[in-house]
């Protein structure tokens, strides 16, 4: 138990919100649409504007994934009825995860607002 409270409180440092916090928010607010896109990449927005595209290239390994590689078959993606993206081969992707890497890269990327 003390193993786990560590790494906890070493996340909240890390990411100044709990995970929990974290997946919460994703979950509360849920996928309002998602796209796909060329080269094996997604489209997705959350409900509270948080957007972007998520490049899944190097994620298609493994039995769940492998099948993803033909392009026709990744385009048969969607969101199911829990608000998780997945595809008819039962391949799927936690909302909360693409959430996270999504706000990440928000804040890495420099502001495009100019003072005029």
């Amino acid at each position: 138990m003390r193993t786990v409270a560590a790494a906890l409180a070493r996340l909240r440092k890390i990411h100044g919100e709990t995970l929990k916090a974290l997946i919460n928010k994703a979950l509360r607010e849920g996928l309002k649409q998602m796209r796909d896109r060329p080269n094996y990449r997604l489209y997705v927005e959350f409900s509270d504007g948080v957007a972007g595209v998520v490049d899944l290239t190097h994620r298609l390994f493994g039995p769940m994934f492998e099948p993803l590689e033909t392009p026709s078959v990744f385009a048969q993606v969607n969101i199911d009825e829990f608000g998780v993206i997945s595809w008819p081969s039962g391949a799927d992707l936690a909302p909360d995860a693409l959430y996270e890497t999504l706000r990440a890269k928000d804040r890495r990327q420099p502001s495009t607002m100019s003072s005029s």
